[in-house]
Protein backbone atom coordinates (compact mmCIF):
# COMPACT_ATOMS: atom_id res chain seq x y z
CA UNK A 1 0.00 0.00 0.00
CA UNK A 2 1.26 3.74 -0.99
CA UNK A 3 1.39 6.26 1.63
CA UNK A 4 2.40 10.30 1.39
CA UNK A 5 5.17 10.25 4.00
CA UNK A 6 7.20 13.07 6.22
CA UNK A 7 10.80 10.92 6.94
CA UNK A 8 13.05 13.79 7.42
CA UNK A 9 12.78 17.18 8.88
CA UNK A 10 13.31 19.21 5.53
CA UNK A 11 11.57 19.87 2.99
CA UNK A 12 10.00 17.93 0.50
CA UNK A 13 7.50 14.50 0.86
CA UNK A 14 8.10 11.02 0.30
CA UNK A 15 5.78 8.15 -1.68
CA UNK A 16 6.73 5.47 0.11
CA UNK A 17 5.04 1.37 0.13
CA UNK A 18 3.98 0.48 3.76
CA UNK A 19 2.78 -2.77 5.30
CA UNK A 20 -0.68 -3.25 5.84
CA UNK A 21 -2.79 -2.47 8.66
CA UNK A 22 -2.92 -4.82 11.33
CA UNK A 23 -6.46 -5.85 12.57
CA UNK A 24 -8.06 -2.92 14.68
CA UNK A 25 -8.01 -3.12 18.50
CA UNK A 26 -10.14 -2.05 20.98
CA UNK A 27 -12.27 1.02 19.56
CA UNK A 28 -10.64 1.11 16.11
CA UNK A 29 -11.68 0.96 13.21
CA UNK A 30 -9.88 0.03 9.82
CA UNK A 31 -11.37 2.32 6.83
CA UNK A 32 -10.06 1.68 2.88
CA UNK A 33 -9.22 5.01 2.28
CA UNK A 34 -10.69 6.41 -1.22
CA UNK A 35 -10.07 9.44 -1.34
CA UNK A 36 -7.30 12.06 0.46
CA UNK A 37 -7.28 15.91 0.27
CA UNK A 38 -4.55 18.42 1.22
CA UNK A 39 -5.33 20.52 4.21
CA UNK A 40 -2.99 23.98 4.66
CA UNK A 41 -1.13 22.12 7.06
CA UNK A 42 -0.08 19.38 4.80
CA UNK A 43 1.51 22.23 2.85
CA UNK A 44 3.86 23.22 5.33
CA UNK A 45 4.93 19.97 6.69
CA UNK A 46 5.76 19.74 2.68
CA UNK A 47 8.14 23.15 3.47
CA UNK A 48 9.06 22.49 6.76
CA UNK A 49 7.65 25.95 7.94
CA UNK A 50 8.76 26.88 11.75
CA UNK A 51 6.81 25.34 14.52
CA UNK A 52 6.39 21.91 12.94
CA UNK A 53 9.67 20.31 14.84
CA UNK A 54 7.30 17.99 17.31
CA UNK A 55 6.55 15.80 14.38
CA UNK A 56 10.79 15.14 14.09
CA UNK A 57 10.24 12.19 16.57
CA UNK A 58 7.06 10.84 15.14
CA UNK A 59 9.01 10.01 11.74
CA UNK A 60 8.21 8.51 9.26
CA UNK A 61 4.58 9.92 9.70
CA UNK A 62 2.00 9.14 7.26
CA UNK A 63 -0.23 12.57 5.87
CA UNK A 64 -3.97 12.37 5.03
CA UNK A 65 -6.14 13.53 8.06
CA UNK A 66 -8.52 14.73 5.22
CA UNK A 67 -9.40 11.74 4.17
CA UNK A 68 -13.24 9.52 2.81
CA UNK A 69 -13.58 5.65 2.80
CA UNK A 70 -15.51 3.09 4.03
CA UNK A 71 -15.23 0.34 7.01
CA UNK A 72 -13.89 -2.60 6.42
CA UNK A 73 -13.06 -3.68 10.12
CA UNK A 74 -14.33 -3.20 13.67
CA UNK A 75 -12.98 -3.42 16.67
CA UNK A 76 -14.29 -5.03 19.64
CA UNK A 77 -16.77 -2.68 21.80
CA UNK A 78 -17.11 0.20 18.65
CA UNK A 79 -20.78 0.99 18.22
CA UNK A 80 -22.86 3.48 15.79
CA UNK A 81 -20.87 2.00 12.42
CA UNK A 82 -20.67 -0.97 10.43
CA UNK A 83 -18.74 -2.36 7.77
CA UNK A 84 -19.22 -1.26 4.49
CA UNK A 85 -20.04 2.28 5.91
CA UNK A 86 -18.93 5.53 4.29
CA UNK A 87 -16.89 7.79 6.66
CA UNK A 88 -14.92 10.84 6.69
CA UNK A 89 -13.25 12.77 9.84
CA UNK A 90 -15.26 14.10 12.66
CA UNK A 91 -17.15 17.12 11.51
CA UNK A 92 -15.35 17.38 7.87
CA UNK A 93 -18.58 17.42 5.94
CA UNK A 94 -19.89 20.45 8.06
CA UNK A 95 -16.46 22.35 7.98
CA UNK A 96 -15.86 22.24 4.76
CA UNK A 97 -19.62 23.13 3.49
CA UNK A 98 -19.12 26.03 6.05
CA UNK A 99 -15.60 27.15 5.10
CA UNK A 100 -17.19 27.54 0.84
CA UNK A 101 -19.83 29.10 2.51
CA UNK A 102 -17.40 31.69 3.51
CA UNK A 103 -15.70 32.28 0.45
CA UNK A 104 -19.50 31.94 -1.38
CA UNK A 105 -20.51 34.63 0.44
CA UNK A 106 -17.67 37.03 -0.14
CA UNK A 107 -18.15 35.70 -4.07
CA UNK A 108 -22.09 36.47 -3.95
CA UNK A 109 -21.20 40.18 -1.80
CA UNK A 110 -18.38 41.02 -4.75
CA UNK A 111 -21.04 40.07 -7.25
CA UNK A 112 -23.51 42.24 -6.02
CA UNK A 113 -21.58 44.99 -5.49
CA UNK A 114 -20.63 45.23 -9.31
CA UNK A 115 -23.93 44.35 -10.29
CA UNK A 116 -25.71 47.13 -8.48
CA UNK A 117 -22.90 49.50 -9.61
CA UNK A 118 -23.98 48.54 -13.13
CA UNK A 119 -27.80 48.92 -12.56
CA UNK A 120 -26.81 52.32 -11.13
CA UNK A 121 -24.99 53.57 -14.05
CA UNK A 122 -28.03 52.08 -16.17
CA UNK A 123 -30.23 54.18 -14.60
CA UNK A 124 -28.27 57.28 -14.31
CA UNK A 125 -27.55 57.34 -17.94
CA UNK A 126 -31.63 56.87 -18.64
CA UNK A 127 -32.37 59.45 -16.51
CA UNK A 128 -29.89 62.07 -18.13
CA UNK A 129 -31.49 60.97 -21.79
CA UNK A 130 -35.12 60.93 -20.99
CA UNK A 131 -36.47 64.48 -20.47
CA UNK A 132 -39.61 65.36 -19.47
CA UNK A 133 -41.15 68.68 -19.47
CA UNK A 134 -38.03 70.14 -21.89
CA UNK A 135 -35.60 69.06 -19.22
CA UNK A 136 -33.75 65.24 -18.34
CA UNK A 137 -35.38 63.81 -15.73
CA UNK A 138 -32.35 63.63 -13.55
CA UNK A 139 -32.74 67.59 -12.90
CA UNK A 140 -36.15 66.56 -10.71
CA UNK A 141 -35.27 66.16 -7.11
CA UNK A 142 -37.56 63.28 -6.93
CA UNK A 143 -35.61 61.11 -9.57
CA UNK A 144 -32.34 62.27 -7.56
CA UNK A 145 -33.72 60.93 -4.26
CA UNK A 146 -34.70 57.75 -6.07
CA UNK A 147 -31.03 57.26 -7.51
CA UNK A 148 -29.44 57.56 -3.97
CA UNK A 149 -31.22 55.18 -2.25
Amino acid sequence: MLAVQKTSPEQGLTLNEVGEPEAPGPGEVLIEVAAVGICGSDVHVYDWSSGYDWMTPLMPLTLGHEFSGEVVALGPGVVGLAAGQRVGPENGAWLTLMLTAAVERITVAAASVGQARGVLALATDFAREREQFGQPIAAFQAIQHQLVD
